[in-house]
């Protein structure tokens, strides 16, 4: 998400808002050596925020056509310091081989998209981490053909890759929140631009905002959604998100480890805010609240190799953890009603975090200005 700030005040923006929401621990899914520069002075101590982990840069084609030259980027990453190896794209499978062999042999893992070319089975049992949901619409259900709308037939589909999946030991990020918010604002943009964390957006962050290779803006005419999704179309989106639904509760059934994530400036989808969204959208897919805060919390841990040290209340380990004033495993809703957030051993009340998140947002309005200016 980081890569599409322009500034340092919007960087820093984007990391209170994260921790406003109670996140201590955020993964980041396009890297530059900025952002390399972040992680690193956040690790060091040096600025009051989440810890951070970074993918490097998408590797997909075209910029990635041969397998020589997947494999020197690879290489590059790891001996800069990126955490993680993103596959974005679509790729040959002499690529797409090179990039596991050579992730291999460099020690470090290889999470992100499915290519769409491929197919699910030349992911699992390789990539550790395969986020959305959405991505088994392109690589399973829909690889040959639209997807099923007979019932019985997307139950049957669901064991069947729930099963596969739960046995290659490959992750999975749903990301449900990002594809319901293509609905709603396919369905009615004005009332999503309307949700009072917009307040929190400056207007720069949302215009012309560069995802990837692709110009994403939030506001009509602009807005990719609108204009690619006509209202006759919103039913195909709603089938295709209820399988989503359906494969989120196969994957918990068949034991596949579930992360939450969010895919923040997405277009209308907030960084922070929209973890909300996303606890919302699981439990609606089936999970239980504690299922569903297992995803944010020990599971989180569990992927980074971190449990020894945090993801669970037991002494001795790192104390990130939000206090709450509601029980959250009786209304998942609870679980962003804070009081504050303990941060690596210190505590932050919430009026201080309110605090540093508006005079945080103030800072990147005015560097916005300037850039316009």
């Amino acid at each position: 998400m980081f890569t599409t700030l322009s500034g340092r005040a919007d960087q820093l923006l984007v990391l209170q808002m994260l921790l406003a929401n109670g996140i201590t621990t955020g993964i980041n899914m396009e890297g530059s050596p900025k952002i390399l520069e972040l992680r690193n002075e956040i690790r060091d101590g040096r600025l009051k925020s989440p810890a951070l982990y970074t993918t490097g840069i998408f590797i997909q084609q075209p910029a990635f056509m041969t397998a020589e030259q997947v494999r020197k980027e690879v290489i590059e990453e790891k001996r800069a310091g990126y955490d993680f190896i993103k596959v974005h794209g679509e790729l040959t499978k002499e690529g797409y081989d090179t990039l596991f062999d050579t992730a291999r042999a460099e020690h470090i893992q290889v999470v992100g998209h499915v290519p769409s070319n491929l197919g699910i089975d030349a992911a699992l049992g390789r990539q550790r981490l395969i986020v959305h949901a959405e991505e088994f619409l392109y690589s399973y259900f829909q690889f040959h053909r639209d997807p099923p709308s007979d019932p019985a037939e997307v139950d049957r589909m669901v064991r069947d890759i729930s099963k596969r999946t739960a046995e290659s030991g490959t992750w999975v990020s749903p990301t449900l929140s990002v594809f319901w918010q293509i609905i709603s604002q396919a369905a009615d943009v004005d009332a999503v631009l309307r949700r009072p964390e917009m307040q929190y957006m400056p207007r720069h962050l949302t215009t012309g905002v560069a995802v990837g290779a692709t110009n994403f803006g939030w506001y009509p005419p602009d807005n990719p959604y609108v204009k690619r999704w006509t209202p006759e179309k919103i039913p195909y989106l709603r089938l295709q998100y209820s399988i989503m639904q359906r494969l989120t509760a196969g994957l918990r059934d068949a034991g596949v480890p579930l992360l939450a994530g969010t895919d923040p400036f997405v277009p209308c989808v907030i960084p922070g805010f929209s973890m909300k969204d996303e606890l919302d959208q699981l439990y609606e897919a089936g999970l239980t609240p504690y299922e569903t805060l297992e995803t944010a919390t020990s599971n989180a841990a569990r992927f980074l190799g971190t449990s020894a040290d945090e993801g669970t209340m037991t002494k001795g380990k790192i104390a990130d953890f939000v206090l709450l004033n509601a029980n959250p495993l009786e209304n998942i809703n609870n679980a962003f009603l804070q009081g504050g957030v303990m941060l690596r051993g210190k505590w932050h009340p919430e009026d201080e975090l309110q605090r540093d998140l508006s005079n945080a947002l103030k800072a990147s309005r005015a560097a916005g200005t300037e850039i316009r200016e």
